[in-house]
């Protein structure tokens, strides 16, 4: 989904701004689709814990596509649904690819996937999946190339041309494989990373976005049938004010429901296979995976991009003109890798905020490629203590001023995830707290670090799970690195700093 190896407007949301934006714009809404993916991410369980600060309080529709990153864990797209439907905008919950995991016409990984929210839906939490059947429909009637003359294909609509050689979908001879990406005609754009065999090119991607689009347009129509039937029972008058406010109320109403009557270990039961969907969890952490789950006061200071508490200056607590979805090319805020390593200080200070070791990756072609990049916040054996304070002043008010609980003290954090697991020489992790890594939250010092999933961690002081809040409701990290090694630096580099 992050459209890796093709240029930014041509990931499934750019299509489907294209094709849905004006069919709305003719009912009075502005259609807004962010493609806020991130290549490599699996969903749970930063981004299920981060979903309010990336994707903004403002999503009415959050999809899943990280079958890729995510199988066999099927407890990371049930933590990413439920939090999903915890989300205070109450958006849909839309799953995409559900036939990652799994061989053509197994529906196992199908129903593992979909699990959660088929539960969910009866707590009035929208939910909707693409079935493995309409992709396979749209396979079958793709046009084959293979035979074709050049002039043959040439009268192929472009949108389906060079898309399936010799039964296969962006490969084949003659022209699936060497056409699957569009040429820029730009030496500065065409050698772009993500040209790889399991990222699809422009062509999947426009058959994705657009069947989304007709999803949108769908919904628009029921939404209007609905309205229409309401209008009919009131002798054709209606007021829409009052109509919002009762439609608000029953949503709540069934929102309530969730809260107070959902089940949370039938959720995770794969009914009919006996199956927990919490098998393959750190069993220290899926003893408690009902708080870590369901705890709806949380706050995620995160560094990665995109997200929308960076673009909105939440976690820097900038002032001035946000830096908007609109001018996120130009988003440079922090440092570059080479101005963190030779930073020095003797006494304490901030953790440094330092743009990801590829580089925010719009630096030379004119053409926008990706907008997602791993910052990190930095500390190293050159800085003594480095601290961040979670919430800070905007982040409370933006995330916890309407919350009638406070967080309990759940603290977590998720380490930069190093490209396939490899990590370079120097850079601490879990297995060096105590031994060159101290870790401390509001002066308590950090004992544990328990996995969670691939790159975060379950932080506990030794006399329990929670770190107690200042009498202002914050909790401040501080993270020390001691030098260990002559060859090569000491430094210590976090993702997210959770707090539930």
């Amino acid at each position: 989904a992050a459209g890796h190896g093709n240029p930014y407007n041509e990931s499934y949301t750019g299509f489907l701004n294209r094709g849905a934006a004006a069919i709305v714009k003719e009912a009075g809404i502005d259609f807004v689709g962010r493609n806020y993916a991130m290549g490599g991410f699996p969903s749970g369980s930063e981004l299920a814990l981060c979903l309010e600060a990336i994707h903004g309080l403002d999503a009415d529709v959050i999809t899943w596509d990280f079958g890729m990153t995510d199988i066999p864990k099927w407890w990371k797209k049930a933590w990413y649904s439920y939090r999903t439907a915890l989300h205070r905008n109450r958006p849909m919950i839309v799953d995409l690819n559900l036939q990652s995991g799994g061989h053509e016409g197994d529906s196992f990984p199908m129903r593992a996937w979909t699990n959660v929210p088929r539960y969910l839906e009866q707590f009035g939490v929208p939910a909707f999946h693409m079935k493995l059947a309409a992709w396979q429909h749209i396979k079958k009637e793709l046009p084959d190339m293979f035979g074709l003359s050049y002039q043959e294909m040439d009268k192929v609509p472009k949108f389906v041309r060079h898309f399936k050689c010799q039964d296969k979908i962006e490969e084949g001879d003659p022209t699936c494989k060497t056409m699957k990406y569009t040429n820029i005609n730009d030496k500065r754009c065409d050698n772009r990373k993500g040209q790889v065999s399991w990222h699809p090119g422009w062509r999947f991607n426009a058959i994705m976005g657009n069947l989304l689009a007709f999803f949108v347009a769908d919904n628009l129509i029921e939404a209007l049938k609905s309205l229409k039937e309401e209008e009919a029972g009131k002798d054709n008058k209606i007021n829409p004010l009052e109509l919002m406010e009762k439609y608000k109320k029953e949503e709540e109403t069934d929102y309530e429901g969730l809260r107070s009557k959902a089940n949370f270990t039938e959720a995770l039961l794969f009914k009919g296979d006996g199956l927990n969907l919490l098998l393959g969890m750190e069993g220290n952490v899926s003893m408690h995976a009902k708080e870590w789950f369901t705890s709806e006061a949380s706050v995620c200071h995160t560094a990665i991009l995109p997200a929308q508490s960076r673009y909105l200056g939440y976690v820097t607590e900038r002032e001035g003109e946000p830096c908007t979805f609109d001018n996120y090319r130009n988003h440079f805020e922090g440092i570059r890798r080479a101005e963190a390593f030779a930073f020095n200080r003797t006494g304490p200070g901030d953790f440094l905020l330092v743009h990801g070791d590829e580089g925010h990756d719009n630096d030379k072609c004119p053409v926008i490629l990706n907008i997602d990049a791993k910052d990190y916040f930095f500390t190293s054996q050159n800085m003594g203590w480095s601290s961040m304070t979670v919430p800070n002043d905007m982040e409370q008010d933006v995330f916890l001023k309407d919350k009638p609980d406070k967080p309990k003290g759940l603290a977590m954090v998720c380490n930069i995830m190093c490209n396939w697991g490899n990590c370079p020489p120097g850079a601490m992790r879990e297995m060096d707290l105590g031994k060159g890594l101290a870790l401390r939250i509001n002066g308590k010092d950090v004992t544990t670090m328990h996995k969670v999933s691939d790159n975060c961690f379950a932080l506990e002081p030794k006399d329990g799970r929670y770190f107690p809040a200042t009498s202002d409701g914050k909790y401040r990290l501080e993270a020390k690195v001691e030098k260990t090694s002559d060859e090569y630096p000491s430094y210590y580099r976090i993702s997210s700093f959770i707090i539930l």
